[in-house]
């Protein structure tokens, strides 16, 4: 294929994302007076009334612009949060000041109040603050957008970041004052509370709802939260679904007071003909068989043929998650129940199709064209944002391609992908991560790497070996870094010339990646300046003339191997080659290896590898063979196993021996990192034990965590007090290979000594011992990952600390953050919400067997 290229120059495009870092702002002058705080106070009711108003509406805020550091590093810095986590935090007046992180201090000011929004234009990042006396304790539903977060009574809340305005959050009000602190992530915010009508309900207003397809669907999931407004948690209820005359019923085992989950449904469609749409209803019904909740909603019903939306149970979470199948054209359903083609010529491949930033797979799908040789497959990454097409949403694309190829007749080898704006770094990742999937893809005003568009990924030059470790996880969103394993993908990139939203320069700098090693790519500037997809406009037709030509990667009896991945929990396998432990975890490895036939043997080189899986499957039967790796002694294997599968580790020597498959040790299916824990359907675990602030901050934390990826990713993790973990139904069972998050301590959750006794890292109220060395204080954060010890597959993780301020400490870290994650264990004091990393005692990796290493770790005061 031609190549098309035109001179250019690179240049690195910063842009603010989410709470990422602005200019410092002079503040204003000091006033002369100081107002007393701004109070919203409840409206009385008449004296013959005692019931509290049924909503208060929140218009009377002090607003102070933005304070800290943020952008897309593992320690942000933020002065407010340390007053919050230190417990210095007062309530401010008009006129009081703050010290920013960087820049002078800033002052709290009045807010400005415009069609009863807040102007927060100003003070993106900064936070407003607003108090009101209530004349009762109760549980209200705070409605609102335009914040990151908002501390309640200093409980910690999700906020709706991207003003979607669908997040409900149940928050306690005490009796007397109370204090709302919202962090602003947009130029304007509203904020209300509303008074449930009922204690429970069933919220369907953001609902994973799927479209029903004749001739296809014998059952379909939904997903849809359950609001907990009451003081006591839903234990054991039942979930009731009719459908016609079917009826579906789905136990919830556990909703914690004052919370929202989703619930995942399958629900039974009935036979015969089905109308233009199905009526549902949906009821909960507590075990004692009260009603507790009911609502009804109606699904639509298509043809075989029509765009179709299309729902399936997430792996990784237990939800509900839903894409836009565009299905080849002349579909129809077979009897099987499957969306076929008749043709006499090859089956339809699949198309992949990834949207932009804030458009919805649906949105995106229909600005598409069916096509007779493709299924064209459009996922939602979880949500319109997402993770930028990262971390969870890599794994939504596996998840969508396996539900939708369940349900077409495909050639599954004839994979293609295009990709808009944000999608076309999805594709680009999701093709690196995966080598070998993709025959061929179209680019479309994409960037290509978090660290081309995202503001640069931070220097590890000068980095103490704290920060270094620190630095590691953001290797893997360097998709620069990884673009050798697209070789075998052939690329048409498309960027319009003026494009102001993603300079085409992002385009040039994927280019000049490509070109060492890569032959088979086209790139062509289009006129204009529009940014959207139509922006390809006389060109839209080359995707499609492109995609003609290209032919699937041949099988994995292709005789070398070349691959590079710095997270094996995302990306650990090409061909016939998997990578299952590194040297010194989420630094980058790769591997260059060949077959040889006489004698039969597999040689090459490794950087970063210490043990490795070869599938020998295409060398001769019944022969010995011998594989050679960075020119140490080669090992010799007598003949080939039955299940064709070698493995290899590596010596402190620098020999590679034979090795046995081992239990219990590090593996891509339970590896490095706290992203890694929140997957395989983690079960949130908050102490119980402990002073009661310690008690509130771990339900809250949970929760918190559970709100954050709820609006993220339209996600499910379930939270329940260590005092039901100790309950058959979480322990064992069917949940024995689930994995277990706990919030607290040892001397705080009661879950600890069953999962983590024999860790080398124990954590109580004074201190910690890492390795039977001593950490004392009561005010030092953790982050820690272990193997869950009843489990060959499952992780616990602990989020927490030695007291209540290094619990809080953890509060606002940012692992729901595509770039961003912890390792392994991470030690950190309340110095880091002020100078940064300077406070961090430890970081580090634990390694192949789970065991502490001082070469995988780095102690702050060793690098003194």
């Amino acid at each position: 294929m031609a190549t098309s290229m035109r001179s250019f120059s690179i240049a690195v495009f910063c842009f603010a994302i989410g709470l990422s870092s602005v200019g410092a702002q002079a503040a204003p002058p000091e006033p002369t007076d100081k107002p007393a705080k701004p109070v919203v106070s409840e409206v009385k009711p008449a004296p013959e009334s005692k019931a509290p108003p049924s909503e208060i509406v929140l218009d009377d805020f002090l607003v102070i612009p933005k304070l800290g550091v943020y952008g897309r590093v593992p320690m942000h810095r933020d002065p407010l949060e340390a007053l919050l986590a230190t417990g210095k935090w007062k309530s401010p007046e008009d006129g009081d000041s703050i010290d920013a992180s960087v820049g002078s201090s800033r002052r709290w000011r009045k807010g400005e109040i415009d069609n009863g929004a807040l102007q927060t234009d100003s003070a993106i990042g900064g936070y407003a603050v607003t108090n009101f006396d209530s004349t009762v304790d109760r549980i209200m539903l705070l409605e609102g957008a335009g914040y990151a977060n908002v501390y309640v009574g200093g409980q910690l809340h999700a906020g709706d970041t991207y003003a979607a305005g669908w997040l409900p959050v149940p928050v306690e009000i005490v009796k007397g004052a109370n204090e709302l602190l919202f962090q602003i992530s947009q130029p304007t915010m509203k904020a209300k509370l509303v008074a449930a009508e009922n204690p429970v309900a069933i919220n369907v207003a953001h609902a994973t709802l799927p479209d029903i397809v004749r001739g296809v669907d014998r059952e379909v999931w939904v997903g849809f939260a359950i609001i907990n407004a009451d003081k006591s948690a839903i234990e054991s209820a039942t979930l009731r679904v009719t459908a016609g005359d079917e009826i579906t019923e789905t136990t919830i085992d556990y909703i914690d007071a004052a919370s929202l989950q989703q619930v995942a449904v399958p629900v039974k469609l009935p036979a015969g003909e089905l109308a233009d749409e199905l009526a549902i209803e949906l009821e909960l019904v507590a075990k004692d068989g009260k009603r507790l909740a009911s609502t009804k909603l109606s699904l639509p019903v298509v043809a075989a043929n029509d765009l179709q939306r299309r729902t399936f149970r997430s792996a990784i979470d237990g939800s509900v998650q839903t894409y836009t199948l565009i299905p080849a054209s002349d579909s129809t359903a077979s009897e099987a129940g499957r969306l076929v083609v008749a043709s006499e010529t090859a089956k339809p491949g699949i198309k992949l199709a990834l949207h932009d930033l804030g458009v919805t797979a649906h949105d995106f799908a229909q600005q598409l064209t069916a096509s007779s040789d493709w299924h064209t497959v459009v996922p939602t990454g979880r949500s319109a944002f997402g993770f930028d097409w990262e971390d969870w949403s890599q794994q939504d694309i596996d998840e969508a391609l396996d539900a939708a190829t369940a349900v077409v007749d495909a050639d599954r080898e004839k994979l293609v992908a295009v990709g808009h704006g944000m999608g076309s770094h999805g594709v680009l990742q999701w093709g690196s991560t995966h080598p070998g999937r993709l025959a061929a893809a179209a680019l479309v005003n994409g960037w290509p790497s978090l660290w081309t568009y995202g503001g640069g990924r931070p220097g590890s030059d000068g980095a103490t070996p704290v920060e270094q470790m620190l630095l590691r996880p953001t290797l893997a969103s360097d998709t620069l870094a990884l673009v050798e394993n697209l070789r075998s993908t052939a690329l048409l990139i498309l960027h319009s010339t003026d494009d102001a939203i993603v300079p085409v320069d992002q385009s040039r700098q994927l280019l000049a990646a490509l070109a060492p090693a890569h032959k088979d790519f086209a790139f062509e500037e289009l006129s204009g300046d529009e940014h959207g997809w139509s922006a390809i406009n006389d060109a839209k037709q080359k995707p499609g003339e492109f995609f003609r030509v290209e032919v699937a990667e041949s099988s994995t009896s292709t005789p070398f191997v070349n691959f590079a991945t710095a997270d094996l929990t995302q990306s650990s396998s090409y061909r016939w080659v998997t990578i299952l432990q590194q040297q010194q975890p989420r630094e980058l490895s790769s591997v260059e290896l060949v077959v040889k036939e006489n004698p039969a043997a597999i040689s090459g080189k490794t950087t970063n590898v210490s043990r490795v899986q070869l599938d020998v499957s295409m060398l001769p039967e019944g022969k010995p063979f011998y594989v050679q790796l960075d020119r140490s002694r080669p090992a010799l294997f007598r003949e080939i196993p039955d299940d064709k599968k070698i493995e290899l580790a590596l010596q402190k020597d620098g020999r590679w021996i034979p090795a046995a498959k081992a239990a219990g040790q590090k593996s891509p299916q339970r590896g490095s990192g706290l992203k890694a824990v929140f997957a395989n359907q983690p079960l949130l675990v908050y102490g119980t034990g402990g002073t009661s602030e310690q008690q509130t901050w771990a339900k809250r934390k949970a929760h918190y965590d559970a709100e954050t990826f709820l609006y993220r990713g339209n996600g499910r993790l379930e939270v329940i007090p260590d005092t039901e973990f100790g309950d058959a139904d979480f322990a064992n069972g069917d949940n024995k290979d689930r994995n277990v998050v706990l919030y607290g301590n040892a001397d705080t959750n009661s879950a600890w000594p069953a999962l983590l006794s024999t860790s080398d890292v124990q954590v109580r109220g004074d201190g910690l011992v890492v390795n039977a060395r001593p950490e004392q204080g009561d005010d030092l954060g953790v982050i820690m990952v272990r193997p869950r010890p009843d489990s060959e597959v499952a992780h616990v993780a602990v989020i927490g600390g030695t007291g209540l301020t290094g619990m809080r400490l953890t509060n606002r870290l940012r692992y729901f953050t595509a770039g961003i994650d912890y390792p392994d264990l991470l030690v950190f004091g309340p110095a880091t919400l002020i100078d940064g990393t300077a406070d961090v005692r430890i970081a580090g990796y634990f390694d192949g067997e789970w065991k502490f290493d001082d070469t995988t770790t780095a102690w702050r005061d060793l690098a003194l």
